[in-house]
């Protein structure tokens, strides 16, 4: 193999049913100079047999067995050890295009930009993307795009990242987020850039029916979001810029919202007292700005009303 250009990292648990095609789309790449780079958390099914079986056949495959860690951990180990001058994700329940990964380092070495995004198909969900050919934006344009506009999304698996930036910033995923891992890498990143790229072809195929936790309505992982978002808002570069800080704290409030409808039916009356307090207490923390915006429903702004001015607070 010549020298690695791209350090593809895919954290695998317990997907014996799809990494096969997920490792079979990787090895189709019309990119050669790629490192595959393949860390099992403590997988329990055949995955990890499957995953050596493939490092035996393909020389550019490399698998790392770990102790059930999380995502998080086991991103974060892929970096550890990568070799390549840019680092792409990719999940085990996913697949890409053949070209993606050189389209991908095509547009970002053109642009001289630090990180470039693609589009992406998910199954069950329609996502629009402009045709407009790849194109050049600066940090702020690229965080709107990840947080605002819906498209390109805080996602990790739809971009690639220069490694040296990661290394020399010391950008890790945050192992105590369940939720929102992907958006606080992103954020954390794109702090230390001056532009990206866009793709707008659809690249990348989103396996997953559901996105896991996030449809299995609320528990305490899901409360790690609100951890992920206290953390965003605090980041100076996000506080400096009024435009970006509102769309984040309006981002916030909407998942706020969302968590406290959830609540409503839980029936453990302990647990969804004590999360309801928590919501309330940074709900009233919130101005009225957030009524202002015309993409967020009436319903959520009826709630927000109930529980800025009605529903009292009691603790964090």
């Amino acid at each position: 193999m010549n020298e690695i250009i791209i350090s593809i990292i895919v954290p695998v648990y317990n997907a014996e049913n799809s990494i096969s095609k997920c490792l079979d789309s990787l090895v189709r790449q019309t990119l050669k100079d790629i490192e595959i780079i393949v860390v099992d958390d403590g997988s329990v099914d055949q995955s990890s047999s499957i995953c050596d079986r493939y490092s035996a056949s393909y020389k550019n495959i490399k698998v790392i067995h770990q102790n059930n860690s999380g995502v998080s951990s086991t991103r974060n180990k892929g970096i550890s050890i990568s070799k390549g001058e840019y680092i792409g994700f990719v999940d085990s329940d996913d697949t890409v295009d053949p070209s993606m990964f050189e389209k991908l380092l095509k547009s970002i070495r053109l642009f001289n930009a630090e990180l470039c995004m693609c589009g992406y198909e998910e199954k069950g969900a329609s996502n629009v993307f402009s045709s407009s050919s790849p194109s050049k934006i600066d940090r702020y344009e690229t965080l709107k795009l990840i947080i605002a506009d819906g498209c390109y999304r805080g996602y990790v698996w739809n971009k690639l990242f220069r490694r040296d930036i990661i290394i020399k910033n010391n950008i890790k995923f945050k192992e105590e987020l369940h939720m929102c891992e992907d958006l606080s890498f992103c954020i954390d990143y794109i702090q230390h850039i001056n532009s990206a790229c866009t793709i707008s072809e659809k690249l990348y195929f989103y396996g997953n029916d559901a996105h896991g936790i996030v449809n299995v309505g609320f528990n305490d992982k899901r409360w790690s979001i609100v951890d992920a978002y206290d953390y965003i808002m605090n980041l100076d570069f996000i506080k400096n810029n009024d435009e970006i800080y509102r769309l984040v704290l309006h981002r916030y409030v909407m998942h706020l919202l969302s968590m406290y409808n959830m609540l409503r039916k839980n029936t453990d009356k302990r647990y969804k007292r004590e999360y309801q307090n928590k919501i309330n207490y940074r709900i009233n923390k919130i101005d009225n700005g957030f009524l202002m915006d015309k993409k967020y429903k009436v319903k959520y702004k009826v709630l927000f009303i109930y529980m800025r001015y009605f529903k009292k607070a009691v603790t964090r």
